[in-house]
C-alpha cells in the first residue's frame, strides 16, 4: 500500500536527516525550508520525539533562546535547557523516567565550552549505554539581535562538538540567513534544501484521503492554512481556517482552534491588516479562556488556556505598538505581565512591563513609565545570573537611563542605577548592548 503524501514527505526529511547522521565529520546541519515546508520539520521531530512512532535512535531537543551576545550565548542556552528539565522532572524520555540536573561548570570554561560539557552530560542520563543515538538540538533563537554574531557563535559550536551530539537549524530557503557558514566550514556545515513539494501533497490529500476522523479533518485544514498562508494566499487560507476552527470548536477542542487564529493574526499582521490582526488574536484569547475553564476541573493538566491567553495578548500589543496604538499596546502589555506571574515566567513578565513601559513613554506619561519600568527592573535583580543573560534586562535598563536623562524627576537615580547595572550586568553591559544591536 502507498504511503500517504505527507508521509511520503516526512520519509523524505528521513533520509535527509540520516544522510547527515552517516557523516562523521557533520556537526550542522542547516535545512533549507520555504515556509510552507517548517510545519512539516515540526511534524517530523515530532514523530521522532515518540518511542512509538520514532524510526531513528536519536533524542530531539528544542531551544529558543534569543541571541543577544557572542560571548554569553552558551549560558543563555544553558539555562533554558536546566529550567526545562527541573520544570518536567522526573521526565519520561525513550519509556524512562529520567531525573538529570544540569552540571555545575568550570569557571573557566567559555560559554560554548559550558554548553557543549552539559548537552554530553544530559546524553549520558537519556542514552543506557554509549550506542549509536545522537542527541540532536534544534536551536531556534526567538530573536537574533546580530546575525554576524551568531553566525560566529555557531562556527565555535560545531568545532566543540562531540560526533554525537548535532545542530540543526531550519533557514529560510527565499532569504538564506546561514549561506556564509555553510561556504566558511562545508565539512562541519551540511546545508540541504528540503524540497517536499507541500502543496503538491495537499492537493494529493485533498484528492485522496479521507476524512475519517474529526482529527483527521482538523490536521488536513490546519495543514492547508498553514500552506496558502505561506504562499501569501490569504484569503484561501482565511477559509481553510475558518473551517478549521469551527470544527475544533464542534469537537470542544478551544486551544487547537486558538493555533489557527494566531496562524492568520500573524498573518494578518504581516500584511499590515490590524484590525483583522486584532480581532483573530481576541478570538484566540477567548478561546484560551475557554480552554482555562476546561483545565479548572483537572489539576493534573498544564496551563495551555493562560498560555494562549498570554501569547494572543502579546501579539495585540505588537500589533497596537506597530500602529502607534501606544495607549491600547501599554494596556495590553500589562495585561501581559499578569498572565505570565500566573504562569511563572519571569522573562517574559520582564519583557511584558519593559513593553508596557515603552508604550507609556511614547504617550508622554513618565512616571507610568518609570514605574512599570521599576517593576521590570526588580524582576531582573532576582533572577539568577543565566537567566538574567539570556533576558531583555539590558534594553529594560538603557530605556530606563534614558527616562533619567529626559525627566528632570529621575535623575538622582542615574548614578545609583548606573552603578548596580554594573554589578549585576557587567561593566561593560552598555557597550555590548550597542555591538548586539
Amino acid at each position: 500500500m502507498s504511503s500517504s503524501p505527507i508521509t511520503a514527505r516526512l520519509a523524505q526529511l528521513h533520509e535527509q536527516w540520516r544522510f547527515f547522521t552517516q557523516r562523521e565529520d557533520a556537526r550542522l546541519l542547516i535545512w533549507q525550508a520555504a515556509d510552507e515546508e517548517k510545519a512539516l520539520i515540526d511534524a517530523f521531530i515530532a514523530k521522532e520525539s515518540e518511542a512509538e512512532s520514532a524510526e531513528t535512535p536519536d533524542i530531539f531537543l528544542q531551544l529558543s533562546a534569543p541571541f543577544c551576545s557572542e560571548l554569553g550565548h552558551g549560558y543563555a542556552l544553558t539555562a533554558e535547557l536546566r529550567a526545562l528539565y527541573e520544570e518536567a522532572s522526573p521526565l519520561e524520555v525513550a519509556e524512562q523516567s529520567v531525573l538529570w540536573r544540569c552540571p555545575v561548570s568550570r569557571q573557566s570554561a567559555n560559554d560554548v565550552e559550558v554548553f557543549v560539557s552539559v548537552l554530553a552530560s544530559l546524553r549520558s542520563h537519556l542514552v543506557a549505554t554509549d550506542g549509536p543515538s545522537t542527541l540532536a538540538v534544534w536551536l531556534m533563537p526567538n530573536e537574533v539581535r546580530s546575525w554576524e554574531g551568531y553566525l560566529l557563535w555557531l562556527h565555535r559550536l560545531a568545532h566543540k562538538m562531540t560526533p554525537n551530539i548535532r545542530v540543526l537549524v531550519v533557514d529560510q530557503k527565499a532569504a538564506p540567513q546561514y549561506a556564509a557558514l555553510a561556504k566558511a566550514d562545508p565539512v562541519r556545515v551540511l546545508e540541504k534544501a528540503c524540497d517536499l513539494s507541500v502543496l503538491a501533497a495537499i492537493e494529493e490529500l485533498a484528492a485522496t484521503a479521507g476524512r475519517d476522523t474529526p482529527g483527521a479533518s482538523l490536521r488536513t485544514l490546519q495543514t492547508e492554512c498553514a500552506a496558502r498562508l505561506a504562499t501569501g494566499d490569504v484569503d484561501a487560507a482565511v477559509r481553510a481556517g475558518t473551517s478549521a476552527s469551527e470544527l475544533a470548536k464542534a469537537q470542544g477542542w478551544p486551544h487547537l482552534a486558538a493555533v489557527t487564529s494566531m496562524m492568520l493574526a500573524a498573518a494578518y499582521s504581516a500584511q499590515k491588516r490590524p484590525n483583522e490582526a486584532l480581532a483573530a488574536y481576541a478570538e484566540a484569547e477567548r478561546l484560551g479562556a475557554e480552554r482555562e475553564a476546561q483545565e479548572s476541573a483537572s489539576t493534573d493538566e498544564p496551563a495551555y488556556g493562560t498560555r494562549i491567553r498570554l501569547q494572543a495578548r502579546l501579539g495585540q500589543g505588537a500589533v497596537l505598538l506597530s500602529c502607534g496604538a501606544h495607549k491600547y499596546a501599554a494596556v495590553a502589555y500589562e495585561q501581559s505581565a499578569v498572565l505570565a506571574r500566573q504562569l511563572a515566567d519571569v522573562p517574559t513578565e520582564l519583557d511584558a512591563y519593559r513593553l508596557a513601559s515603552l508604550s507609556h513613554s511614547q504617550l508622554g506619561d513618565a512616571s507610568a513609565a518609570w514605574e512599570l519600568g521599576s517593576r521590570g527592573f526588580q524582576l531582573g535583580i532576582g533572577m539568577d545570573e543565566q537567566t538574567r543573560r539570556s533576558s531583555t534586562l539590558p534594553y529594560l535598563a538603557e530605556h530606563l537611563l534614558r527616562l533619567t536623562e529626559r525627566h528632570g524627576a529621575y535623575s538622582a537615580h542615574r548614578r545609583p542605577l548606573e552603578a548596580h547595572l554594573a554589578k549585576l550586568l557587567g561593566a561593560a553591559w552598555r557597550a555590548e548592548l550597542v555591538k548586539a544591536s
